[in-house]
């Protein structure tokens, strides 16, 4: 195998391992077959950065599972208490300190800290102005405590337009020659995938009949690659998180025979689906897509925003209920001997504990968030 930029021949030493689908949205797709170390430092970092950068939401939000790394925190908005982890957990932005002097003369001191290292250091802290102060009692006095926004926390996120299109323009080049296709159709495209030269061969694209369909709750990474002999077209459709759908023109002077190979894995369940996309386009069709309509992809992004903020949502309910589910049981189960048989008033009891669970996460959704 070579690289398919410098057509270098591929070693165990120069080879380099490449996510297909970028590893920071959570794709399980990469093959050392493709680029050699060297190029790949240099293809495509600022398109891939974009892309990251774009969709970094979905992936945090989703907690999605990678093959190295960890999903990043969402930074919010300035006026904000919170940032978001992933799964969209509030987490506090700074620590809090208060200090209130007493009437007797004696201080109070209350933080409100991210993690007991954290209060730690705090404490360190205060002990320089509050000798008296005594760490170690302090930190015994300390308390684990969740509780639950009851207002939406805004977050305004970055949309890179054309930047982004080199690198999803890769993943369907990647893909096609993965599944054995020709350098030789795509060679033209590697100046515009390295940055050198500017190119109309990718725009987004939300057809009125889905490429694909999905159900309720199938959140999934698309690739789809079509050689068409008779019309000499070799053409890609890619789809991450069912948020962004982009056609890419590999060729519009194809010589090889017949192609149509795909790729679909659900980044919710982390598995490979047995899905065929339908894809069937002819030239005309694809000059007006390229061209551009910026209404219609407007439109069509905003609709797959919404949908996935529904299908995400229930996603993240499930887990959450799941989670509480989990730990009410494990809390419950530790106070008896493992053969203990379920008596009426531990039932009453393990239901007790599981509303004080819900309940304050079942008011604070009574305030929706707000999607614009």
């Amino acid at each position: 195998m070579n690289c398919f930029i410098c057509n270098e021949t591929l070693t165990e030493i120069n080879a380099s391992d490449e996510h297909i689908i970028l590893n920071s949205l959570g794709g399980h797709l990469h093959s050392k077959n493709l680029l050699c170390k060297k190029c790949n430092n240099k293809l495509g970092n600022q398109a891939d950065a974009a892309l990251a950068e774009t969709l970094k939401f979905a992936a945090s939000q989703l907690n999605v599972k990678r093959c190295r790394g960890e999903n990043q925190i969402i930074r919010t908005n300035e006026k904000e208490k919170y940032d978001l982890a992933p799964r969209y957990k509030p987490v506090l932005k700074q620590p809090e300190t208060k200090v209130d002097k007493l009437a007797d003369g004696k201080v109070e001191i209350k933080i409100n800290a991210r993690n007991t290292q954290e209060t730690r250091k705090i404490l360190k802290s205060l002990q320089k102005q509050y000798p008296a102060l005594d760490i170690e009692k302090a930190m015994m006095k300390a308390q684990r405590t969740q509780t639950f926004c009851g207002s939406p926390i805004r977050v305004t996120l970055p949309f890179y337009g054309k930047r982004i299109f080199p690198s999803i323009a890769k993943t369907a080049v990647e893909f096609y020659l993965l599944k054995g296709g020709n350098r030789e159709e795509i060679k033209h495209l590697i100046p515009w995938l390295q940055g050198k030269e500017e190119k109309r061969a990718c725009w987004f694209y939300y057809p009125e009949i889905s490429v694909i369909p999905f159900d309720k709750k199938e959140i999934c990474h698309v690739i789809c690659v079509v050689g068409d002999a008779d019309k000499k077209l070799l053409y890609g459709y890619v789809d991450f998180f069912g948020i962004l759908q982009c056609l890419i023109l590999l060729n519009d002077q194809y010589s090889g025979g017949n192609y149509c190979e795909s790729y679909v894995y659900d980044v919710n369940e982390v598995k490979k689906l047995e899905k065929n996309p339908i894809l069937c386009l002819d030239r005309d069709e694809i000059q007006r897509i390229l061209l551009g309509n910026e209404i219609s992809w407007a439109d069509g992004l905003k609709q797959q925003l919404i949908l996935f903020q529904q299908k995400s949502g229930e996603i993240i309910k499930e887990r959450i209920l799941k989670d509480m589910w989990n730990r009410v049981m494990d809390n419950f189960l530790r106070k008896y001997p493992e053969d203990t048989l379920l008596s009426e008033e531990m039932l009453v009891e393990m239901v007790d504990e599981m509303e004080k669970e819900i309940i304050p996460w079942y008011v604070s959704r009574i305030c929706e968030v707000d999607l614009y």
